[in-house]
């Protein structure tokens, strides 16, 4: 059924204005099949098969490459293509990893081969499919009834459809999404690998006026692909998004600034020189992106969040 009406936001945060016209409607012919995934720990989540095996991947908009569990790589990549190694760089470090190509796959029921896909050790799942699954359709993820579709892109104009800016990431091929706080105009890197709501720079946090003296905060751990940090957990009183302004949004922002690296997040190096482009203050994921179906144009930067 098409997407005609918004009804009631259900969430932790509370929906103060809203455009109610801005829905995501397609005709029948553009509907692809949806598919169920899990979510853990905010991670999406799909059942594939590895080389005949079956195994747990991990979609993640915020990843420019595909990573794989080294442990499964011994034990069923014999006929795995070892290619280069790469600097694969994460919030919280970077390590120099092995690339393996002409890895069979099977993906929504249909056959494919995967290449670039680093070795990684202590990864959670199998395989993680970075941001190239984004790349040749619009993917509509529903999160709310946990699944996903993909969308011819002569299906849909999304040039209509988008209700929130979207740009390419200076220095990167990442999308980035405009919120506003207060007037300011803030760019954060979609990211469906970031289980948190926003996570920016601690000095970007203080220099907006949302970290200070009197702010409440939390400490816990941080995790990202290769190491953990410390970081401080607090809620500013709203954000805008698109059409919609939450209220009491989760804001987390590292112990240190030096550790992170927004720019290249879960990023291959690859020494681009693409100087145009948002400049991004962070990340923006799942805790916001939780009670919106989003579908986005990953490649033309466009994106429309409805609240069902």
């Amino acid at each position: 059924m098409p997407y005609l009406s918004l009804q009631q936001f259900h969430s932790p945060y509370t929906l103060t204005k809203a455009l109610m016209m801005c829905l995501v409607i397609f005709t029948q012919p553009a509907y692809a099949q949806w598919q169920s995934f899990t979510l853990n720990n905010g991670h999406i989540v799909i059942d594939v098969e590895i080389a005949g095996h079956p195994a747990k991947a991990v979609l993640d908009s915020g990843s420019t490459g595909n990573m794989i569990r080294s442990d499964f790589v011994e034990k069923f990549g014999q006929d795995f293509t070892k290619s280069r190694k790469i600097t694969v760089s994460g919030v919280y470090g970077k390590q120099k990893l092995q690339v393996y190509n002409d890895i069979p796959l099977k993906l929504f029921g249909s056959d494919i081969t995967l290449n670039d896909a680093a070795s990684l050790p202590n990864f959670g799942v199998e395989l993680l499919i970075g941001g190239g699954f984004f790349r040749n359709a619009v993917v509509q993820i529903d999160y709310p009834n946990s699944r996903l579709r993909l969308i011819g892109k002569d299906n849909v104009d999304m040039k209509k459809q988008a209700n929130v800016p979207m740009k390419r990431v200076r220095g990167s091929r990442f999308p980035a999404i405009q919120v506003e706080y207060n007037g300011h105009e803030v760019w954060l890197i979609f990211d469906t690998g970031n289980t948190g709501g926003i996570f920016v720079k601690r000095s970007f946090a203080t220099k907006i006026g949302w970290l200070n003296e009197q702010t409440k905060t939390s400490e816990s751990i941080g995790s990202g692909i290769f190491e953990s940090n410390t970081v401080l957990n607090f809620h500013i009183d709203a954000l805008k998004i698109g059409p919609y302004v939450l209220d009491n949004v989760s804001v987390n922002v590292p112990s240190q600034d030096n550790a992170n690296d927004f720019g290249k997040y879960l990023g291959v190096l690859t020494g681009t020189r693409i100087k145009k482009g948002a400049k991004a203050k962070g990340l923006i994921g799942y805790d916001i992106f939780k009670h919106f179906v989003v579908t986005i144009d990953y490649m033309d930067y466009k994106v429309n969040l409805y609240a069902p």
